[in-house]
């Protein structure tokens, strides 16, 4: 871990592959954002600084949806549950929930790095998730897993 930034806690990784190329992987806790990916200082994704805002959910997980809710509304279990609206001009709700927290770092080796996020239960989303993001550098790339562990008592 570096500071503290605008887009959070930043993280950084580095592993030099099996052809000596050296790979860099930088995440922002905000979003658990990839802000920057690099083999031999080519950008992989396209980077953005650490005091910026990433702009279209750029390297960010989106969870618990990771597309639109037309109006911000969805159905479960016959009831429907308003979302906050974040794309004033069509009336929608963007990619979930998850952008909006820092991830906190879970644990971290010389290659790889786990964030992970308690979600809390809220009027758009009133379920208690637990979700953990594993990236890893190798000698194939970057590899990320992900996780995700429903804490509440509905499916």
């Amino acid at each position: 871990m570096t500071n503290y930034t605008l887009t959070g806690n930043q993280y950084e990784i580095k592993y030099i592959d099996n052809k000596n190329r050296k790979h860099i992987l930088s995440l922002a806790s905000i979003g658990a954002s990839i802000r920057q990916y690099t083999i031999d200082s080519l950008d992989i994704v396209t980077p953005y600084p650490t005091n910026q805002i990433p702009q279209y959910f750029q390297g960010q997980v989106l969870f618990p949806w990771a597309n639109r809710l037309e109006d911000g509304l969805y159905e479960f279990e016959d009831q429907t549950i308003q979302t906050n609206i974040n794309e004033i001009d069509k009336n929608n709700q963007l990619h979930g929930l998850s952008p909006l927290y820092s991830f906190e770092l879970i644990n971290q080796g010389e290659n790889w790095i786990t964030l992970g996020l308690d979600l809390p239960p809220q009027k758009a989303y009133p379920f208690s998730i637990n979700t953990q993001i594993k990236y890893k550098l190798t000698d194939s790339g970057l590899i990320i897993e992900s996780q995700i562990h429903n804490n509440g008592n509905k499916n």
